[in-house]
């Protein structure tokens, strides 16, 4: 009797103590916005959408609409805790933050050509992708 207590005490602290990364992904799934403060060329706004592939694992593209630039390839997207990490190939360029409590904000940078800009973003509801004409 106690041996099986002790084993389900043990399973009870797996599933309390230990946060699943897959629960973390999932509340992640979905578009963030934010803007990059680029000096003369003023802010850049930018938008990740986060969707969760077959396999489970997160996927990301890329939008620079203030350059006119939409669906850029993004990943592999990783999340470690409360950290997002975000690489982006094809601009040499990746993106790391820190996950809020209540899963509506990343405060973190972006990195790209050996420069790292501050680029904290916010989760997109749905009224305000209406509102902006968005996807």
């Amino acid at each position: 009797m106690n041996r099986l207590f002790g084993a389900l005490l043990a399973l009870a602290f797996v599933f309390v103590a230990v946060p699943s990364s897959a629960v973390a992904q999932e509340k992640l799934v979905g578009d963030w916005v934010g803007a990059l403060d680029a000096g003369a060329q003023g802010q850049l706004k930018i938008v990740f959408h986060l969707v969760e592939d077959a396999d489970g694992k997160l996927d990301a593209t890329l939008d620079s609409p203030d350059q006119g630039a939409f669906g850029i390839e993004a990943g592999p997207v990783t999340v470690e805790g409360d950290v997002l990490t975000i690489e982006v190939a094809a601009v040499a360029g990746g993106y790391e933050g820190t996950i809020s409590e209540d899963g509506n904000g990343i405060d973190g940078n972006w990195s790209q050509g050996g420069q790292s800009l501050p680029l904290p973003l916010k989760r997109v509801v749905e009224a305000e992708k209406k509102d902006e004409g968005g996807r």
